[in-house]
């Protein structure tokens, strides 16, 4: 009887033994997913911006625009009102994308400050507000508005 209880109290210690090394390779591989996660969103974000930017530096009447819009010109051609258009809402989806991973916690308080940061420099142009304004105002649910809000503050 003493071997039977023997045997069962160290059946009992293994299959407790098994389950906190299980957690603990669990709590690992939570770990190492956020971290590939939080990897993967600057990644993206890093792109996103990049290419934007290749977009200006690349594209000298792009970059033209954006110094009309800096001086606040309001005489734009159909096109370059398009092309303005356009940039809006390439950062709207970098603004957004961002914040998504803000509020998820896999972008820092520092990135997201940095990424704001950013963002509002070219949303701040200011022949772009009301670009920013006319956007915003038509997008469906204006669930986008208080995200934007702080961009917009000062322009």
């Amino acid at each position: 009887m003493k071997d039977d209880s023997r045997m069962r109290t160290a059946v009992e210690l293994i299959g407790l033994a098994t389950l906190i090394v299980s957690v603990l390779f669990l709590a690992l591989q939570v770990r190492q997913g956020n971290e590939v996660a939080r990897a993967t969103v600057a990644y993206e974000l890093s792109n996103m911006f990049n290419d934007y930017h290749g977009l200006v530096m690349g594209d000298p009447e792009v970059a033209e625009l954006l110094v009309r819009m800096a001086r606040d010109e309001s005489e734009f051609t159909e096109v370059e009102r398009r092309q303005i258009q356009s940039l809006a809402n390439r950062l709207f989806n970098i603004w957004t994308s961002a914040h998504q991973g803000f509020e998820n916690g896999v972008v820092t308080p520092e990135e997201y400050d940095n990424y704001q940061l950013d963002v509002s420099r070219a949303m701040g142009l200011k022949a772009a507000v009301p670009f920013w304004r006319s956007f915003l105002d038509t997008y469906p649910s204006r669930k986008a508005w208080p995200i934007f809000a702080p961009l917009l503050e000062g322009a």
